[in-house]
């Protein structure tokens, strides 16, 4: 099975996310109040609210689409590699749970938080695909020669798994934040969004500093895992770009509190955890496969010393 189908189901989970983003914060969740049509209709009329949350409703169709076309692809592939038709299954049980939750969301009226397992589902989607993404590369390479294990590199397994459960975990408490509308309550003072999960601003804030203080728990996974790269140096490209999208996420989640979590900062802040997040997941991959799948080393081939005398004596 090529990298290619996997990559492009990846990209399509990513901007699922972002529209789920921005249904969320443009208040579009109930903009079609029944499921799995749309006001009555399968296609309504697309004005105001109704063209998000629709929008958001044909890009999943789109992404369950590429994702049993990958499940058929790696079923006629199993033979030579089983795992990508393993993690195929996986991702059609995590988007049947996906669309329960969407389901549930809509005929509950979305209860305050509830919409964060959703989005944590999701989360687990895309990272289902981005293993998958890296299982396919790896078997590419090693059809034009270029997969060579070292043990230097698997020795970074264990901080970046940490690193990815750490963030993992660090984004469905950031999703609740946002869900639960504690964000809301806390930083932008909106007290009518006061609801029986989040009932004061005492809890609103508790939240909060929790999801701060995960914030530099994720920091120090992360950079543990960079310096052990750069010390042995392996995997420099991704820890590098892993730093980079740490960094800029920070920036965000600062913007969002400067900007009292304005739509922009929110998504940004959002993207930037998805992709840090795949970051994480695609570092802990290569470490177990022990290669860079992002750097082409063919194997040289090695003359025998025998071979190399007898020619430099015919010279």
């Amino acid at each position: 099975m090529g990298y290619r189908l996997p990559l492009v189901t990846t990209i399509s989970i990513f901007l699922l996310l972002l529209a789920g983003s921005l249904v969320v914060n443009f208040d579009a969740g109930l903009a079609c109040p029944d499921w799995p049509l749309c006001n009555g209709k399968i296609i309504p009329p697309l004005q105001g609210k109704v063209v998000i949350e629709y929008s958001h409703r044909m890009l999943t169709t789109v992404v369950s689409l590429l994702i049993f076309v990958n499940v058929f692809v790696a079923w006629r592939k199993r033979k030579h590699n089983g795992l990508p038709f393993k993690l195929s299954l996986v991702a059609v049980v995590l988007l049947f749970l996906v669309a329960a939750s969407g389901a549930i969301n809509v005929m509950l009226k979305l209860p305050p938080g509830f919409t964060a397992i959703d989005v944590s589902e999701g989360m687990l989607l895309f990272a289902t695909y981005v293993v998958m993404t890296a299982v396919t590369l790896a078997d590419h390479l090693k059809k034009q020669n270029s997969f060579h294990p070292a043990k230097l590199v698997k020795a970074i397994y264990k901080p970046a798994l940490v690193a990815t459960i750490a963030t993992f975990l660090e984004v469905v408490l950031g999703t609740f934040f946002e869900h639960s509308k504690a964000g809301k309550i806390w930083i932008a003072e909106e007290y009518r969004l006061l609801n029986h999960v989040i009932s004061s601003k005492e809890i609103a804030a508790a939240v909060g500093y929790t999801h701060m203080f995960t914030t530099f728990i994720v920091c120090g996974t992360i950079l543990y895992a960079f310096f052990h790269s750069i010390q042995k140096k392996v995997l420099k490209g991704t820890s590098i770009t892993l730093i980079v999208l740490l960094v800029l996420q920070t920036l965000a989640g600062f913007a969002a509190i400067l900007t009292k979590l304005s739509i922009v900062s929110e998504m940004a802040h959002l993207a930037l955890a998805a992709l840090t997040l795949a970051g994480c997941v695609f570092l802990t991959a290569q470490a177990k496969f022990g290669v860079d799948l992002l750097v082409h080393s063919p194997k040289l081939s090695v003359v025998p010393i025998k071979k190399q005398r007898t020619h430099l004596k015919a010279n």
